[in-house]
């Protein structure tokens, strides 16, 4: 039995490395003190969407000029930036968690207006908050590239979820399903790595991958000493992500109150317990889980 539950951030503490953590607005501790505000947009303020949530963590805000639901993605871009050019000269991890896309949907006319194909307002909406991102995203790389950090930086890109395909912003398609559900739709997300000193680029790593693999991978790039009095889902990549031929994983486990599924190499069983519906499923065969082999 383990009693303390270790972050990846208590290891890297541990190696001197300087923290940058989103959700405390880079200080180390993190705390439960939340506040959660919603009221209405003002339209002459030139933003496009619904209401907009003002997160406030202890004493201090995330949103500032609560003018815009993206606020929050500006202000961690802002002090990711900041963080970098103050620690520079030193090892340093930096996560950043930007809260879009997501509800409310909410996005400046700039953003709006760049999505010229799009005839639905919602998924117009949705898809400029993608650009936003996008341009927070790419600052931050830019900062690395402009200090020289970059061949020597190890980036992870994820999201968290597949597309919540209720909202009618978005669609997985070709796979079933999106958030809230185990289908593929649901659990399979886009995922980057980029370590030029580490890794050689390439395009494409077609074996299944978690999450929890970014764990295991700082810390053995960083050289931080994990505890040995637990077991980790997560495996260092990097070894695998050049060899091609042996699998990171040969088991995945899922669960959500009554939903939960089980991968083993192509195979994918998923059951529904409130609705007592099972599936099982080929994943190699049939990648958009239409034929149920389960009868």
């Amino acid at each position: 039995k383990t009693d303390k539950v270790h972050s990846i951030s208590d290891y890297l503490y541990k190696k001197s490395l300087r923290l940058g953590l989103s959700k405390d607005v880079f200080y180390r501790k993190i705390t439960p003190a939340i506040d959660i505000k919603q009221f209405r947009v003002k339209d002459n303020q030139g933003n496009i969407g619904n209401k907009i949530r003002i997160l406030t963590i202890g004493r201090l805000n995330w949103i500032k000029d609560y003018e815009t639901a993206i606020s929050a993605m500006k202000i961690l871009k802002e002090k990711g930036i900041d963080f970098i050019e103050r620690n520079k000269t030193k090892p340093f991890f930096l996560t950043l968690s930007f809260n879009a896309p997501h509800d409310p949907f909410q996005v400046p006319k700039k953003y709006y207006n760049r999505i010229q194909t799009e005839t639905d307002s919602v998924r117009r909406v949705y898809s400029g908050m993608i650009e936003a991102l996008d341009d927070a995203v790419g600052s931050v790389l830019k900062k690395l590239e402009q200090e020289g950090l970059t061949d020597n930086c190890l980036i992870f890109l994820i999201s968290d979820n597949g597309g919540a395909t209720y909202t009618r912003a978005t669609d997985n398609a070709p796979l079933r399903g999106g958030k809230a559900t185990h289908f593929d739709g649901g659990i399979s997300v886009p995922f980057f790595v980029k370590y030029p000193n580490g890794v050689k680029a390439r395009g494409t790593y077609s074996h299944p991958v978690s999450s929890l693999d970014i764990f295991s991978t700082i810390a053995a790039v960083s050289g931080a000493a994990m505890a040995a009095d637990r077991a980790y889902d997560g495996v260092n990549l990097l070894p695998y992500l050049t060899n091609d031929s042996v699998l990171p994983h040969q088991d995945f486990f899922w669960r959500s109150g009554y939903s939960k599924a089980f991968r083993r190499g192509d195979w994918k069983l998923y059951v529904n317990e409130k609705n007592k519906i099972t599936y099982l499923f080929n994943i190699a065969e049939d990648r958009e889980e239409k034929d149920n082999l389960s009868a």
